[in-house]
C-alpha cells in the first residue's frame, strides 16, 4: 500500500466516522423510543422469529381478527426480501429482540455504504472524487434516514454500491 493509498483510506475513515455520528445521532434523537410501523414491523418480527428458529414463518396471522385465531402466524412467509431478515436475526438472538439494536445494525450497514461509495468514486475518478462522494453520502438525508429504519433499503443501497464497484473493476480488468 502506497502513501497515497494510506492517505485516501485515512480520510475515508474520518468521513465514515462523520457518517456514523450522523446516523447514530438520528437514531438516538429521533428514533430511539419511536414505535416501529409498517414494513419495519415485519422485518423486526420476522428476524425475531428466525432467531428463535422458526425459519421464515409469517410473524403475524392475517386472520387474527376472527374469533379464536392467534395473533402469531404459522404460514410460510415470502412477501419481503429475506436478506434483511437474515442480517438482523443474529442481532435479535444476541440482544434479546432489541429494536434499537436492529436500528443500530442498519446504521453500521449505512456507514459501510458510505465507504463503498467513496471507494467506487475513487476507482472512477481518483482520491478527491472518492472523498467528495463519500462526504455527500455521509450527510445525504435520503441515505441516513433509511439507516434509522428497520427496512431493506439500507442493505439494498450497500449491495448496489458493491455491485457497481465490482462491476466496474471487472470491466476495467
Amino acid at each position: 500500500m502506497t502513501g497515497d493509498d494510506r492517505r485516501f483510506w485515512r480520510v475515508l475513515i474520518m468521513i465514515a466516522l462523520v457518517a456514523f455520528v450522523v446516523r447514530v445521532a438520528y437514531v438516538g434523537l429521533a428514533k430511539w423510543d419511536e414505535a416501529i410501523v409498517g414494513d419495519q414491523l415485519f422485518y423486526n418480527a420476522e428476524a425475531n422469529r428466525l432467531a428463535d428458529g422458526d425459519w421464515f414463518i409469517e410473524p403475524f396471522n392475517p386472520r387474527h381478527e376472527e374469533p379464536g385465531q392467534p395473533l402469531i402466524g404459522d404460514d410460510p412467509a415470502a412477501d419481503h426480501p429475506p436478506l434483511t431478515v437474515i442480517m438482523l436475526a443474529p442481532v435479535s438472538f444476541v440482544t434479546d429482540n432489541s429494536v434499537v439494536a436492529h436500528r443500530l445494525t442498519m446504521t453500521v450497514l449505512g456507514v459501510l455504504t458510505v465507504v463503498v461509495i467513496g471507494w467506487l468514486a475513487r476507482e472512477l475518478a481518483g482520491n478527491r472524487a472518492g472523498w467528495v462522494a463519500a462526504a455527500i453520502a455521509a450527510v445525504y438525508p435520503y441515505l441516513w434516514v433509511n439507516d434509522g429504519l428497520i427496512m431493506s433499503e439500507t442493505l439494498a443501497a450497500l449491495l448496489v454500491s458493491l455491485a457497481l464497484l465490482y462491476g466496474y473493476r471487472l470491466i476495467r480488468e
